[in-house]
This record gives structure tokens, sequence and C-alpha cells, in this order.
């Protein structure tokens, strides 16, 4: 997920979030039988899209991670020089050599 889409989801939730509170008339609960705690209430309207936003952000994070890797992998690899020897892709290696 990308940072605009964060700031919309988070932002119109919290918008949304504060008018329901308003006009609901504070915190508003609603329990479900077979649990002891509220499954609702009203700041859940802000709770859930930030989890939401919390998770996809991370898979977008190990996604990049991956893919990161992935064209690393791709890349050739520069040839392995020893001490005393010079590539011949060197820059003026050939001056060496005379």
């Amino acid at each position: 997920m990308q940072r605009p889409e964060r700031i919309v989801i988070i932002g119109t939730s919290a918008l949304v979030c504060g008018i329901v509170s308003y006009w609901s008339g504070g915190n508003q609960k609603t329990f479900a039988p077979w649990f002891s705690f509220a499954i609702i209430e009203t700041i859940s309207i802000f709770i859930y899209p930030l989890v939401a936003v919390a998770v996809l952000s991370n898979m977008t994070a190990v996604y990049r991670l991956i893919h990161s890797k992935h064209q690393l992998e791709k890349e050739p690899k520069p040839p392995v020089c020893h001490e005393n020897e010079i590539p011949d892709s060197a820059p003026l290696g050939w001056l060496h050599h005379a």
C-alpha cells in the first residue's frame, strides 16, 4: 500500500469516526452473546482501517524487499581480481602489460 492510499484511508476513517461519535452521542458499543467484550465500538470505525493499513503496508515492504533481492540476483557479478592481477577490462590496463 502506497503513502497516498494510507493517508486517504486513515484520514477518512478518522473523520467518519469523529462524525459518528458526535452524532451518536459518544461511545456506542455492540455486544455479541458469544463474546464477553464489545465487538464493535465507535472507535472501531478508526481501528479496523488502521489495522488494515498496518498489515498491507508491511506486506508491501516485504514484497519490495523480495523484489529487490530478485533484481540483485539477476545482475551480472563483476569479475573478482586477485591482489596482483589487473583485469583486461580495467581502464588503461594495457599500460601495465608493457
